[in-house]
């Protein structure tokens, strides 16, 4: 299990994301850093029990066949599963990387104490993982919890779009670049709303408002007291966290709070705690060792 994040960025100076987005046979390149990454450190793949990903965008599965909200996710996949049981013969877990998130996130306060988990991150699209009793839940298709499918209806217009629709980090730019009449960026949007610029200032009112209809749903019907958020978007002020928490209150007849938590590093914990777990279910069905 290996956080490829900084090897990566030894060998390319844009990130993951970009490179996929832009780059060709981005695929093979993964696949070479991932051998480059376990030579480097002398790992023998021989002792390799298990091999648990935690990968972005996966929105359901049918048949065994993850499926990705981008088509060049699913071509990486398809290149790097036989990779994993062939090459290094070894058994493979594949995972959205936010439900993994919220695995992990269960053994850190102040959710460890906890029965029932919200995650909800917010960047270019958004992604979330659901905890019911200290389990993790997914759903038919392994796509529970997905809110940035929610409908919401767009007052402005009148025309209903889903939540991704409207707060992803692209279309939330777009947005704003609609309402100053210019090209701009999250930077500049996020600056302008420290500095209470007006078109600014009610866009970001407008996301705090779709946030906290949604969470206070997802409160009311699942009974679930507590949230994690994080990614790009729930930076767009020092003050956002608590304004939802005081939005969110007031919409919700149980009451519920939210935190900000680091998402990156709850995705690796997860993948290790359920890497753990499926070796040792291994273990005890085999009746030997990994």
């Amino acid at each position: 299990m290996a956080d490829l994040g900084g090897e990566w960025l030894n060998y390319y100076s844009e990130s993951i994301e970009e490179y996929f987005r832009t780059g060709t046979m981005a695929a093979l390149n993964v696949l070479g850093l991932l051998i480059r990454f376990l030579n480097s450190n002398n790992i023998d793949v021989k002792k390799i029990g298990i091999a648990v990903i935690a990968f972005p965008g996966i929105v359901g599965q049918k048949h065994d066949v993850s499926l990705t909200n981008y088509r060049f996710r699913e071509e990486l996949l398809e290149q790097l599963i036989p990779f994993i049981n062939e090459d290094l013969e070894c058994d493979i877990l594949v995972k959205n990387d936010m439900n993994l998130a919220a695995v992990g996130q269960m053994s850190e306060y102040p959710f460890a104490e906890s029965q029932n988990l919200y995650l909800l991150s917010g960047d270019i699209g958004l992604g979330s993982g659901l905890i019911l009793n200290r389990k993790l839940y997914e759903g038919d298709m392994k796509a529970a919890g997905e809110v940035g499918f929610a409908i919401v209806c767009n007052e402005e217009t009148g025309r209903y779009e889903t939540l991704e629709e409207r707060i992803g980090l692209t279309q939330l730019v777009k947005r704003y670049e609609k309402a100053i009449g210019r090209i701009s960026n999250f930077e500049q949007l996020k600056n302008q709303v420290e500095r209470r610029e007006e078109e600014a200032l009610l866009l970001y009112e407008s996301v705090l408002q779709d946030i906290s209809i949604v969470l206070s749903n997802v409160s009311t019907l699942l009974d679930i007291r507590q949230f994690a958020v994080g990614g790009r978007l729930f930076e767009l002020s020092p003050q956002m966290i608590s304004q939802l928490n005081v939005k969110i209150n007031k919409m919700t007849p149980f009451g519920a709070t939210i935190y900000k938590v680091d998402l990156e590093k709850m995705a690796l914990t997860g993948a290790v705690e359920l890497g753990i777990h499926e070796l040792m279910k291994h273990m005890l069905e085999s009746g030997g060792t990994v």
